[in-house]
């Protein structure tokens, strides 16, 4: 969970709207096996996950939006 909390604080793109939990849920869902027993490597869905997170909070207001989203959950 550190990792993902981490990977939000460093997008530096600018932006438009904020993000919703659920949509930063949905993003992580398929990261949660990972995130859960710490086996193995991430699903590529999980990097997928990440990746159109990172594209879709691109300010800073969306990154604090989405890290509480992650705190919350």
């Amino acid at each position: 969970m550190l990792v993902v909390i981490a990977m939000i604080q460093f997008i530096v793109k600018p932006g438009d709207a904020p993000i919703g939990c659920g949509q930063v849920d949905s993003y992580l869902a398929p990261c949660i096996p990972y995130l859960t027993t710490g086996n193995g490597d991430p699903a590529p869905k999980c990097c997928e996950g990440i990746q159109s997170l990172k594209a879709n909070t691109p300010t800073v207001d969306d990154r604090r939006a989405a890290s509480a989203c992650v705190k919350d959950a």
